[in-house]
This record gives structure tokens, sequence and C-alpha cells, in this order.
């Protein structure tokens, strides 16, 4: 008898230790969700060039006024529509670092006046 109970002691135990990992399953603790900065972060980390380039693309992008880019080998900026030109300069792409010449080829906005001459000043110089 003492063993007939205690082997359904021992089941019962088992028994509520498995619905105890089955509502904790259920639940998600905070510490198992990832951040959504991090899961981006990690997402992009093997990506190429050209994904990078996609993915940029795709990011959540501020207001900017004017956005730079590349035409017939020199830097043009445009409005913020993309269509309306704005100023042609002089800097020529072959002139730039590589990593300027991605940011470049995807365009580069700029927020204002202010940011768009600082970066003309230093690239024409």
């Amino acid at each position: 008898m003492k063993k007939m109970i205690s082997i359904c002691f021992l089941l019962f135990a088992v028994f509520i230790g498995l619905v105890a990992v089955f509502f904790w399953m259920l639940k998600t603790p905070d510490e198992l969700v990832v951040p959504y900065e991090v899961a981006l972060d990690s997402e992009y980390a093997d990506l190429t060039e050209t994904e990078e380039a996609l993915a940029a693309s795709v990011s959540v992008q501020k207001n900017y006024m004017y956005l730079l880019r590349v035409e017939e080998g020199r830097l043009v900026v445009y409005e913020k529509d993309g269509e309306t030109l704005y100023l042609e300069t002089n800097i020529r792409y072959e002139d730039l670092d590589d990593e300027m010449k991605k940011k470049a080829n995807a365009g580069i906005p700029f927020e204002n006046d202010r940011e768009l001459y600082e970066f003309l000043e230093n690239y024409s110089s």
C-alpha cells in the first residue's frame, strides 16, 4: 500500500511539473523578447554590399530637404522630391573614398542647408 501511495505521489509530482513547464512555455518572459534594435543588427550582420544598400533604403529615414546623387560622374543636389534640380557641383565621383561612393550611389539625404553646405565645403576643397 505504501508503495502504491509513493508511485501515485511520484506520478502526481511529474504531472504537476509537466503542467508547470507547459504554462511557463506559454508565457513569454521579457528577457526572451529581443529588442527591435538588436534584432535589426543581427539580421543585417551577414549582408552583402548590395543587400546593405537595399536595407539602408528600406530603413526609416528622417525628413530631408535635399538629396545628393551621382550623375555623369559628378555629385548633383536635388530638392526633397528627388526630381527638382537644386545645385550642380564640381565634386567628381572618382575623388570620393569607397564608403562615400556607396552612400552617394544610394543618395545622401540632408535635413537642412547647413548640413548640405558643410558636406559640400568638406568635399569641394
